[in-house]
């Protein structure tokens, strides 16, 4: 994901992260180290990586708090009273050996010093996140410069809920969360209710063989959104949601409009072909201050997939963001 500082340079946040050389083959070299998280600061044409460590030993900019867990960053935002960027990042766990024996503890705040972008320290949310990890993605909704607004989502089971506070309140509340037709406070944010969505195209469907995975054989029930985090934006008077239907396992990119940060969510139309051999695709959202652009650029990331046996290493094709200027023909007018 991308922040805009108010400087006007843009941070982009990125986790895993290999640190080294890439091959003449474009692929990257066996023997990069890796980093969880790291940020490149762009200012204008010019891009600057921003990692731990010292060069020739770099580590993750927000450090890992044991050898097993670590931080991987997810959105963020900046708090208009302090002029600091909270980062939102999921505190992950190692299980086991293979690549996806992973478990999400819950979500912290890092926090960066502005214009320096020096780190400050880590901070959990003012409310439980072990179950939902609200900030899986995140809108800073600046419409009302008065009163600017966080908005947290997180996606569970295919279900997307939010949770609410005034941006200079991250840290300490008070946190409201949608329960389908008001903000509530909840001590228990699980409670919360789920956004509705309207007019899925008959694609969402499980493919062949991976209909476990896709919500249709959970409990509780599976809601009826997609099982992807959602990248939600101001557009025009209304609001945009960029999401793919199942992160992972399947070759769209889709867009939304709602009247509120809450929706209800509106299936527009698909806007981009994520597909690519041997990779899978994830984390799509959709930015209009892309510097030297003048419209919607979305973005979205892609590995090397895991489903495949003897998976090809990775190359500068296969690991890392794609940016798509979306046909105007059949993205929605603001």
């Amino acid at each position: 994901m991308a922040a805009t500082l108010p400087d006007g340079r843009v941070v982009w946040i990125f986790d895993d992260t290999s640190v080294g050389h890439v091959l003449a083959d474009g692929t990257l070299d066996p023997s990069n180290s890796l980093v969880h998280n790291s940020f490149v600061v762009q200012d204008g044409a010019c891009f600057t990586p921003l990692m731990g460590g010292v060069p020739l030993a770099r580590t993750s900019l927000i450090p890992n708090p044991g050898p097993s867990v670590w931080y991987w960053p997810t959105s963020a935002v900046v708090d208009p009273a302090t002029d600091q960027l909270r980062v939102f990042a999921l505190r992950v766990e190692k299980t086991g050996g293979a690549s996806l024996d992973l478990s999400v503890l819950d979500t912290e705040v890092a926090t960066f010093s502005l214009p320096s972008l020096a780190f400050v320290g880590l901070q959990p949310l003012p409310f439980p996140t072990n179950t939902f990890a609200f900030g899986s993605s995140s809108f800073d909704d600046t419409s009302n410069p008065a009163q600017p607004e966080v908005y947290l989502y997180v996606q569970n089971n295919c279900n997307t809920y939010v949770a609410r506070a005034a941006a200079d309140q991250v840290l300490s509340g008070p946190w409201t969360f949608w329960n389908g037709s008001a903000w509530v406070a909840l001590s228990d944010p699980t409670q919360a209710a789920p956004v509705d969505w309207i007019g899925l195209p008959s694609s969402y469907a499980p493919p062949s063989g991976l209909s476990s995975l896709l919500c249709t054989a959970a409990s509780p029930p599976p809601g009826n959104g997609p099982r992807a985090q959602p990248g939600v934006i101001a557009y025009g008077s209304r609001y945009l949601l960029t999401s793919k239907l199942a992160d992972a396992f399947t070759n769209d990119v889709s867009v939304f409009t709602g009247p509120s940060p809450a929706g209800p969510w509106s299936y527009v139309n698909q806007i981009a072909d994520t597909t690519l051999t041997n990779t899978i695709a994830y984390g799509a959202y959709t930015t209009l201050t892309l510097p030297g652009t003048s419209g919607p650029v979305t973005v979205y990331n892609t590995n090397v997939s895991p489903f495949v046996s003897n998976p090809p290493p990775s190359t500068i094709q296969t690991y890392g963001p794609h940016f798509v200027v979306p046909d105007p023909a059949v993205f929605p007018k603001p």
